[in-house]
């Protein structure tokens, strides 16, 4: 996913599968370069993943609609791409045991097979998206995390797939402007994910009694939050399960950038001309970068409407930012040794000074 050595454009959330089927067929004739026509072999891409088929609410859908688009037009029709929401081909679990599938899949699902790759979700680790995607195409992080994986499952990960919104607090309490804000409010972890950070905050976490999505999709559920104060999660989520009505605060801190990944077996790209293995990179490297353009404009989208509905929001500055930083980092890091070494935690970090860096340079 970097220029160079390895492809790819950075950026939940659902589940995306792709299960392809090399299937040798012929379509109708098709036109090539200089306006000849031929008949040609097709390969049949079938896309599965999970949520409905509603670019607006999945992000899996949109991330597939574009890549539908994107190899039709550069294998000029020789290519197709069929889409198959709502997990008909299988979870993503199943599929990434398929030696014969592309698989776009949570990261939560991804860190299970390559715990490292938790370290990508150490918060603060990124000023704003686009660093996050810099990250994911450029880091010396990611391009371990690749080579793990491989090695693991015989998979290589081809993209990482945006979902709209940052990760942040919402309450029904009061604005969250400094740690001290968060003293006594309980939260119901979107996810799963940042318990130790809000302890580390000076608050509590309670069990999620509702449908807490993993897939990166928005669809939440209506009794997500229970008894809690808040929520951690983005703002999408926040709109989709309807929980704005109640958390009428929301602290846009940009704890985290989620992503899914999109991987591919080694069976599935073997099975593939060269000519089809370069059109499906070519292709998901553009598509991931036309479905960036649709997340930031569903994002701002979900910020007028949030507000509009009398959500208050707080972007913090660079100073009550470091502070909540100096908190949230630690902690996490701290639970994350646990699991994984320091090395991939210091690379992690490093990596992301490093496309911060970059990033200045190019201003």
């Amino acid at each position: 996913m970097r220029s160079g050595s390895t492809s790819g454009v950075a950026v939940v959330a659902a589940v995306v599968a792709i299960h392809i089927t090399v299937a040798q067929v012929f379509s109708p004739p098709a036109v090539i370069a200089g306006g000849r026509s031929e008949e040609f072999p097709a390969t049949t891409l079938k896309v599965g993943y999970g949520g409905p088929a509603d670019a607006g609410r999945n992000p899996a859908h949109g991330f597939a609609e574009e890549l539908q688009r994107e190899v039709a037009e550069r294998s000029e029709g020789r290519m197709s791409v069929l889409l198959f929401p709502d997990d008909q081909l299988g979870t993503p679990r199943e599929l990434l045991g398929d030696g014969v599938a592309l698989t776009i899949a949570p990261a939560t699902v991804v860190e299970e097979l390559v715990p490292e790759l938790r370290a990508a979700a150490i918060p603060f680790l990124f000023s704003d998206r686009a660093a996050a995607r810099r990250f994911y195409r450029e880091s010396e992080f990611f391009a371990r995390v690749e080579s793990v994986l491989e090695e693991a499952i015989g998979a290589r990960v081809l993209e990482a797939v945006d979902a709209p919104g940052a990760v942040g607090f919402s309450n029904a309490v009061r604005p969250l402007r400094s740690p001290a804000d968060f003293s006594g409010l309980s939260f119901v972890l979107g996810g799963g994910r940042y318990g130790e950070v809000v302890r580390a905050l000076g608050a509590e976490v309670v069990a999620d009694n509702g449908d807490s999505r993993e897939d990166g999709g928005e669809d939440g559920g209506e009794e997500r939050g229970g008894n809690a104060d808040g929520t951690v999660g983005t703002a999408p989520e926040l709109l989709a399960a309807g929980m704005h009505t109640r958390f009428g605060y929301r602290s846009e801190v940009g704890l985290a950038f989620p992503v899914q990944y999109l991987l591919a077996s080694r069976p599935a790209l073997e099975s593939l001309s060269a000519d089809d293995r370069r059109i499906i990179v070519v292709a998901a490297a553009a598509a991931a970068v036309r479905h960036a353009d649709r997340t930031d404009a569903r994002a701002a989208t979900v910020r007028t409407a949030l507000e509009a509905a009398g959500v208050e929001f707080f972007i913090p500055g660079p100073m009550e930012r470091e502070e909540l930083r100096r908190i949230a980092q630690p902690a996490y890091i701290d639970e994350l040794e646990r699991s994984i070494s320091l090395e991939w935690i210091t690379l992690a970090l490093d990596g992301a000074a490093e496309t911060e860096q970059a990033a200045e340079s190019d201003q």
